[in-house]
């Protein structure tokens, strides 16, 4: 792979369908960025000042909880859960979705960040053969297999509702979100998307409760739209936050601030970004298995170089030395033994990236376009 087949600003290679190049020889997303970028220069201190309102407002009501915090044990939610405790004196609850295979170091992150507040904590667990059913569904159907873990996550957020928690924060944001413009490796966790997968199979039943009973589009849907678009937040019963929509990714102040205050640890500092879940080196593993010009980092690299956190060079000397020795992740013989699933199956299974295309909606709600087109999600 040479330097001339990689977007000429970031490491993205052109083997991906969705990355075309102009006359410059950047990428699509690169320019997306670089015009959001601008924007958000321009609106810095208008989106702390929303965030700082609607922190206020979530105060103002007086619930038992006044935030609810996504915590995975990673740095950017136990960053969240630092700056909604710590520095705005926030009543929060904790909610963690344990997929059967959440890390030990995640596991001791999160009660240190617990420890370390006043917020309550909540672990939602999905009983493990579930999980592996899921996981082997998935993959037959789809090429992946994190959507199921996805949908778990979209439960622990239902805990919101449940409560009337009338903030969530998320440890996420339109910087951070790296795979999000690539179709070809972006893992959907929506309802619609995952009812696709499990419509008519024997787990469709068993699985239930990680469905909404409701169509998600209803009326509290409509005015949180129109609370963003009006910038009016008390119209919505509860707003959802992504946390790097108003705040810089600073990396080196964030580590170095949940290091110090909230007993946080990175373990191996080569997987520091993703060290909740025990299966993440074989969910980037599947990246190289449908392209081989990636590796498990590529995609993040390239993230990180549009936010100028990693030199061009670097990155794609970092990438191309991770691929020469790519290997298996060593977690791999061991989930498909619990899988019962053999190598040459998983890897039939997962070579094709358009094998997931089917299940996807082809058309977008319009509820939903203009939700996306107003938040910019």
């Amino acid at each position: 792979m040479t330097n001339e087949s990689r977007c000429s600003q970031c490491i993205l290679p052109t083997s991906l369908p969705s990355v075309t190049l102009d006359d410059k020889g950047a990428c699509a997303l690169c320019g997306d960025y670089s015009g959001r970028q601008a924007e958000h220069a321009v609106a810095g201190q208008d989106k702390l000042k929303e965030f700082e309102a609607l922190v206020e407002r979530a105060r103002s009501l007086r619930r038992p909880y006044d935030c609810l915090i996504p915590l995975s044990g990673g740095k950017d939610s136990t960053y969240a859960l630092y700056l909604c405790d710590r520095i705005y004196g926030l009543k929060c609850l904790g909610v963690t979705f344990d997929n059967g295979f959440l890390s030990p170091h995640a596991v001791s992150n999160i009660r240190n960040a617990v420890r370390s507040t006043r917020a309550d904590h909540m672990m939602i667990t999905l009983n493990r053969p579930t999980m592996l059913k899921l996981y082997r569904l998935f993959l037959e159907k789809t090429g992946t297999f994190c959507p199921a873990c996805l949908r778990g996550i979209g439960l622990a957020l239902n805990v919101a509702q449940r409560y009337k928690i009338p903030l969530t924060v998320s440890g996420t944001g339109w910087q951070v979100t790296y795979l999000a413009g690539i179709p070809e490796v972006y893992q959907e966790g929506s309802v619609d998307y995952f009812r696709s997968v499990i419509k008519g199979e024997p787990i469709e039943k068993e699985v239930s409760p990680l469905l909404q009973d409701v169509s998600s589009w209803n009326l509290d849907r409509v005015f949180r739209i129109a609370a963003r678009a009006l910038r009016r937040p008390r119209l919505a019963r509860s707003l959802y936050v992504r946390l790097y929509d108003h705040f810089d990714p600073d990396y080196e102040r964030i580590y170095e601030t949940i290091k110090r205050e909230m007993g946080w640890t990175a373990g191996d500092e080569a997987n520091a970004e993703h060290l909740d879940c025990e299966l993440h080196g074989i969910a980037g593993y599947l990246h190289n298995l449908k392209f081989p010009d990636l590796t498990g980092h590529t995609i993040h690299r390239a993230g990180l170089v549009r936010m100028g956190k990693l030199g061009r060079d670097e990155a794609l000397s970092q990438d191309l030395e991770e691929r020469a020795r790519l290997s298996p992740p060593a977690a791999l013989e061991a989930f498909l033994k619990e899988l019962g699933m053999t190598r040459e199956e998983f890897l039939s299974y997962t070579a094709d990236w358009k094998r997931i295309a089917p299940f996807r909606s082809r058309k977008k709600h319009p509820i939903r376009s203009l939700y996306h087109k107003l938040t910019k999600q």
